[in-house]
């Protein structure tokens, strides 16, 4: 079941595809990247109450330009689910 799904998100992880989103937050300027493996399970979307197979939680941290500069810390909850062979839904919920 090496599809679209966990191939693309992997971040290497069960897969030999490279890692993307790490590296791409990283070329973003985000620090104290961090991308924790898939967690598989059962998962209930918070807002929509769709099902989910997968999970991650996805952390970095930037400063923000305003009057002066602003450390901001971000998590967010990775939720994904595949239907057939080519199909992926992916839910982010941001803390």
């Amino acid at each position: 079941r090496d599809n679209i799904g966990i191939a693309q998100w992997s971040e290497g992880n069960n897969s030999d595809k490279e890692p993307i989103y790490g590296p791409f937050l990283e070329k973003q300027g985000k620090n104290n990247v961090t991308v924790s493996p898939w967690e598989s399970g059962t998962f209930e979307g918070d807002y929509c109450g769709e099902t989910y197979t997968e999970k991650r939680i996805v952390a970095f941290s930037f400063m923000k330009q305003t009057i002066g500069q602003t450390l901001v810390e971000v998590k967010h909850t990775q939720q994904l689910r595949r239907e057939g062979d080519d199909r992926c839904i992916v839910q982010i919920k941001m803390e």
